[in-house]
């Protein structure tokens, strides 16, 4: 799986889309895009995830999105056990946030409600705060080495989005992965 995690708008979609295109042309590989909404109050956030979990899937979202968004969901024993297996198929996280907060914040306000979450039901204001707090648990759990990622994207007025090249240079990373791994016998071949 190549997992792109981070805050609301600034371009996961569209980069993981980019991602699963350069995949599929260039290296021949079945990837699919799948993007993980709000997770249902039954989730369990750790048999869960494993169900989701598959070998060529760029999944917009995953389990970091616990971590910023839902306290005490996926606890450190649930942790280790995702990202362990996440590990042993290969996957390639990559986390993006805001580097400042007042920059964030103001990019949000800036923008319409339908285009951050339509389907959320709360003031708008409420929505930003919660944003904004979630980037800052993003930002620091790269900084802080909380959670197991490959690279990051650090967002700023200069550049607010990654731009194709990024999206290039880490799928070939992540298929670089992939073919290593198949090499070893450790995942299966594509067909």
């Amino acid at each position: 799986m190549f997992i792109i995690e981070g805050s609301d708008n600034l371009g996961k979609s569209t980069f993981a889309k980019k991602v699963t295109k350069h995949v599929q042309e260039y290296h021949h590989s079945p990837a699919f895009y799948t993007h993980m909404t709000r997770p249902p109050e039954c989730f369990n956030f750790c048999s869960d995830y494993m169900d989701m979990m598959s070998y060529f899937g760029v999944q917009d979202r995953f389990h970091l999105g616990a971590l910023a968004y839902h306290k005490n969901a996926l606890t450190p024993e649930k942790q280790v056990i995702v990202e362990g297996e996440l590990l042993r198929r290969g996957s390639y996280i990559f986390v993006m946030f805001a580097e400042c907060d007042r920059w964030y914040r103001d990019q949000l306000e800036e923008s319409k409600r339908d285009q951050v979450i339509p389907n959320l039901k709360m003031p708008y204001e409420e929505l930003i705060d919660m944003l904004v707090s979630a980037n800052t648990r993003f930002r620091e759990m790269v900084c802080r080495h909380e959670v197991y990622f490959d690279d990051y994207f650090m967002a700023n007025k200069d550049q607010p989005y990654p731009n194709d090249t990024d999206a290039i240079l880490l799928s070939q990373r992540w298929m670089n992965r992939i073919i290593e791994l198949q090499k070893g016998g450790l995942i299966p071949w594509r067909k």
